[in-house]
């Protein structure tokens, strides 16, 4: 996950508001401190998705995920359409459920965490 600092060109102001981004400051976005926000109901490493049924849901990933400002991803689009079609057709085309054993009971999911680092 590397992200490039950037460097602000001049100093703006947006109405009566002056921006905390002064001319010549150097900005990080740190995209992982914002999707690992602690919450006080739901920590961010536990799924749990009744937690963007809240009165006051948490940040949508989407509009972090591919960037900010100028540097948005040019395929935000694409990708969030090719993601959806894919989904769709997946469901559309397979039953999922889980395995049954020769009883006919269903296997259950032994679920791990992984880093997904080797």
């Amino acid at each position: 996950d590397i992200r490039f600092p950037r460097k602000r060109l001049s100093f703006r102001t947006y109405g009566i508001y002056v921006s905390f981004f002064v001319k010549g400051m150097t900005v990080l976005n740190l995209r992982r401190a914002i999707a690992n926000a602690p919450d006080e109901d739901y920590p961010p490493d536990v799924f749990a998705p009744e937690r963007f049924l809240k009165e006051r849901p948490p940040l949508n990933p989407s509009t972090y995920s591919y960037g900010f400002g100028r540097r948005l991803c040019p395929g935000k689009a694409l990708a969030e359409t090719v993601m959806f079609l894919m989904t769709a057709h997946i469901l559309m085309a397979f039953d999922i459920s889980r395995e049954v054993d020769e009883k006919g009971e269903e296997i259950p999911i032994d679920v791990e965490y992984s880093s997904g680092v080797f």
